[in-house]
């Protein structure tokens, strides 16, 4: 499985993640490291459309990345001199970065994806 694939794989999942808490009245706290009840929160219909807005947003910006990064595997003449597509999807799991599951090595350094 290549990073790409990697990062693909673990961004959906905390997509995933965050739409069924979303629905399900949940909020991660990223001080104790759990899942919390966010049933007191009026707030929290508001909060959670956003949510829900965000990771359909997120989707498309993986299938974006994934689309750049598939034009240039081809040589296809439309697709950009240097692709950004992986250097997008670190920069996405970062958001997690304190997940179990992520590889710090996926850290976004700030330079492009080496060819």
């Amino acid at each position: 499985m290549s990073t790409m694939d990697e990062l693909v794989a673990f961004c959906l999942a905390r997509i995933s993640e965050d739409e069924e808490a979303a629905r399900s009245h949940r909020a991660w706290d990223r001080t104790t490291r759990e899942w919390v009840s966010v049933d007191d929160i009026p707030e929290w219909p508001t909060i959670a459309g956003r949510v829900l807005a965000e990771c359909e947003t997120k989707r498309g910006l993986i299938e974006w990345a994934q689309g750049i990064e598939d034009l240039c595997a081809l040589g296809d003449p439309a697709a950009p001199p240097q692709p950004h597509g992986e250097q997008v999807i670190r920069i996405l799991a970062e958001t997690w970065a304190d997940h179990d599951d992520y590889n710090p090595t996926w850290a976004n350094d700030g330079l492009p994806p080496s060819p």
